[in-house]
């Protein structure tokens, strides 16, 4: 499809995830569809289906707002942020009544038979923050971090290259100083959240 279909596409989801048209939204996915979220993925459109419905329930006035869009080729990517009302549990938080706004990013696959991919992410934490939910977050003690930048742009480098076959010298040209970057980052949070050993 063309690039600007495929927006439309995507626009029309969000339109009808809006107006709780949680049937028209899920035949804007695939049959097919495999979506990635951290922590879980979705298969098909029951997939979709399901976690749409467990937003609508838990905020019931839910309205999605579309930042940023853009289109190349078979890919669309959203900026989006979201206003609702906390009336069911969320990541473990009891329902609050509290009213939230949150943000996220979410890149899309399109396919001829709508929406087949996406990896989305969005900002549990600032959800939490939001719900005044205790802050009990923590390294799980099966993490184990690089000891150096060396070490971490060793990891960074399999794992980049896992993700981008055939491409290797996209992994070369920035690792370094990328993995140093992430290397800074996991000590600082364990810093400041500690570990559970």
């Amino acid at each position: 499809m063309p690039e600007r279909e495929n927006k439309d596409l995507v626009l029309r989801y969000l339109e009808e995830f809006n107006e709780d048209n949680l049937e028209a939204a899920a035949a804007c996915f695939a049959d097919d569809l495999v979506g990635h979220e951290p922590g879980r993925n979705l298969h098909g459109r029951d997939g979709i289906r399901h976690s749409l419905a467990g937003f609508r329930n838990t905020f019931p006035d839910i309205q999605v707002t579309v930042e940023d869009l853009v289109a190349e080729e078979d890919r669309v990517v959203a900026r989006w942020r979201f206003r609702g009302t906390q009336r069911g549990e969320v990541l473990g938080v009891a329902p609050t009544g509290k009213r939230v706004t949150v943000t996220g990013m979410i890149f899309y696959g399109i396919s001829e038979d709508g929406i087949s991919e996406y990896w989305g992410s969005w900002d549990r934490m600032g959800l939490l923050q939001q719900l005044d939910a205790p802050a009990t977050l923590s390294v799980s003690p099966r993490l184990r971090l690089p000891r150096s930048p060396e070490s971490a742009h060793l990891v960074f480098q399999s794992s980049l290259r896992r993700r981008v076959e055939g491409q290797p010298e996209a992994v070369e040209d920035r690792g370094p100083q990328v993995a140093k970057q992430v290397h800074l980052c996991l000590q600082r949070r364990v810093q400041r959240f500690g570990t559970e050993r």
